[in-house]
Parts: C-alpha cells; structure tokens; sequence
C-alpha cells in the first residue's frame, strides 16, 4: 500500500525532534499509534467493491438493511437481496395510478406519494415489505371542498414523514408524527411556499422555501426546537439543490452559479464545503447521497463529458468508483452513484459489456490495514529495548 504525503511521518521543527531523542520510546509508540491509525482510515477509504446487477431500473435510495428503493415509469419498486423484486402497489389499487417512491428509512420503510388520475389529488404513502401500503394521513379539504394533494419526501425510523401539501403554487411543508398528527413547517416568507424532502432521527428536516424578492428558493433547515435555518448560498452561486441529510444534521447536494455545477457538503458550524471535479473544477459534479460518516457518492464528467461515478471522503478526496472495483470485477463503467448507507454499499447505474444495469456496490472484506504495519512496530519496539 502507498500511502499520500500527508501520512507519510515529517517532523515539523527541531523542538520536536529534541523531544524525540528526550522520551524516544514514548514518541515511537505515539507515533506507531496515529500512523497505523491514519493507515486504517486510508484503507478503509480505498476499500475495493464487488458488483451486484440489479436491472435497468433506477433505485435512487438504499437503507441500512441494504433495501433498495425507486421509480420507472410512473411505478415504484423495491428490491432486497432477502426477498428479491417487490413492486410497491398505488393506494387506490387502480392499476391505471402510479406511484413515486422518494425515500427510505433505515428499518425499510418507505415514502412516497400517489401519483392519481389527473385532476385526483396526490396522496403521500408508507410502504413496507410484509406489512404493504398506507396513507400518511388525511389532509382534508380546500375552502372550494377539493381534497388538498400531499406528497411524502422523506421518513426517519420512527415513521416520522416530511413533504408537502397543498395545490399547484400553494405548497407548505409538513411533518407528520405518529399518533400526534401533523404540524405545518414555517416559511422563510409567509407569501413564499416550501418543500421539506429529508428529516433524520433527530427530527431535523432539510428542503427549501421561497424567499422574498428572490428567485430562487433558499435551501433551509427546520430544527425540532422550531428554529429555522436559512442555508444561504456558497459564495457567489446562486442556487443550492439539498439531496441528503445525515444523523449528524449534515447536508450534501448540488450548488449552481458562476462556477457552474459544484457539489457541497454542508454543516451548521462550517457551512459549505465545496466539492470540486478533480478533472477541472469548473466541470460538472453533483452528489447525489451521503452517510452518517459523511462519505459522500454522486456523479461527475470526466474530460471527455462522459459520466462517472464517485465516492469522496474527507481523507482522499474524489475518487472515481471505477478505480475501486475489485479485480475480478470486469466489464463495468459505473456512471452515476445515487446513496450509499452506514455499511458502504452505493448504488446507481452503470453499464455492463455497454449494456445499461443499475447496481449495488458491496466493499469487499479486507484485513486490518494495521497489519501491514504489524511487523514494523515490533522491529521498533525491539530497538529500543
């Protein structure tokens, strides 16, 4: 294994080498301690992956039991290694509706929203294999008597649901808990709609809201203590598109303006992190997902406008998926990333001896990166004795 620069062992003053050759044996353990640490974290990061085909669907969101969930053509599926394809029924039963699955909790369940007849209302659903479908709930009617459409977005694993509801340019966001109902999440503008899309454990819910004189929707953060924040812009850009929330309150996403199109991630107390093309930065790069440890996958360009998908963390950057197949790999272009969960499987599409397929990306097990480095601590402990 190399490993970068910035783990290689340099010391930075002549201070700290005195005290090297003060406590020798205290800074060579210490030292074998971090190096063999950051060693770990490198591997885990260039973890190789095995491919499973799935079909020529696209499942768009995957959840800690490994369930996959998506939409072709105005019909929503799930499949399972466990139990394989499931086709997630309409509400009404009516074979003539679709249906729009938008996400996927961590204990399987589902969200999404009724795609009806025209002139029918929406109606926002839970779905789960072996229990079936559901409404959210009831959002009554307009001052006209037209039941009021709903959209489910987003769900955590307390069957706790965001989305919206209302009619054309109308929308308010909801957050509907069970058994205490639904309450409406503010507006940055009272004139302005909003659109909630995730909401995490701690009852956070990211989407956007209109603001006042300004043309594009801001992306915000409704707290459960009520506050909400306003995500603002990163830098001179000027629209912000949130595609993930993570148990840490953290969101990724795509940002567009003068820079053209830059993923992000985003914290409270650090704001916006730019995620840039290693090709050229002013090329195309969108994440689409992220986990609880904040390892983010999407989709960019590569110098020839040809997708490719991607997986970054904070220790190696961009990486392209196609670098971390694992040898008996073979044939596969991986395009585009969609959501990867706290186990490291990604999903998304690529395509196989040129043929389009999604795919589940499983990491393949791999021994402690530490014991590469086993024999190395022992020959320095040995020294110093």
């Amino acid at each position: 294994m190399t490993l970068p620069s910035a783990l290689r062992l340099q010391p930075e003053s002549a201070s700290v080498v005195n005290a090297m050759r003060k406590y020798p044996c205290t800074f060579r353990v210490s030292t074998i301690v971090a190096l063999l640490a950051s060693v770990c974290a490198f591997a885990t990061a260039q973890q190789k992956h095995r491919v499973t085909p799935v079909g020529g669907w696209d499942g768009t969101q995957i959840g800690n039991d490994g369930t996959i969930v998506g939409t072709h053509w105005n019909k929503s599926y799930a499949w399972n290694s466990s139990f394989g394809f499931e086709v997630i029924p309409p509400l009404s039963r009516d074979p003539r509706h679709g249906n729009v699955a938008e996400g996927i909790n961590n204990v399987g369940q589902v969200v999404g929203w009724d795609q009806s007849l025209q002139g029918q209302p929406r109606k926002a659903f839970l779905w789960s294999h072996g229990t079936g479908i559901r409404p959210v709930t009831d959002f009554g009617k307009d001052a006209h008597g037209n039941h009021i459409s709903s959209e489910g977005n987003g769900g955590h694993d307390l069957s706790e649901v965001v989305g919206r509801y209302g009619h054309d340019d109308t929308w308010d966001s909801f957050y509907f808990r069970l058994g205490q109902g639904w309450t409406q999440l503010r507006r940055l503008d009272p004139a302005k709609p909003t659109q909630a899309l995730f909401v995490n454990d701690a009852g956070q819910a990211v989407g956007y809201a209109g603001v006042t004189g300004g043309y594009y929707a801001h992306s915000v953060v409704w707290e459960p203590d009520g506050r909400l924040l306003d995500m603002g812009m990163m830098g001179a850009q000027t629209q912000t598109d949130p595609h993930g929330l993570n148990e840490l309150g953290h969101v990724a996403g795509l940002t567009f303006g003068p820079q053209l199109d830059v993923g992000f991630l985003w914290t409270e107390s650090g704001g916006y992190l730019p995620i840039y093309n290693p090709f050229t930065p002013r090329l195309y790069l969108n994440v689409f997902g992220l986990n609880d440890q904040d390892t983010l996958v999407g989709m960019m360009f590569d110098l020839d406008h040809q997708k490719k998908g991607f997986v970054w963390t904070a220790l190696t950057g961009v990486v392209m998926l196609n670098d971390l197949l694992d040898p008996s790999v073979t044939g596969w272009d991986i395009a585009c990333a969609y959501d990867v969960n706290d186990s490291g499987q990604i999903i998304g599409f690529g395509y196989h001896d040129g043929l389009y397929s999604s795919f589940v990306l499983d990491p393949v097990p791999e021994p402690p990166g530490w014991l590469a480095f086993a024999p190395l601590a022992v020959l320095v402990l040995r020294r110093r004795r």
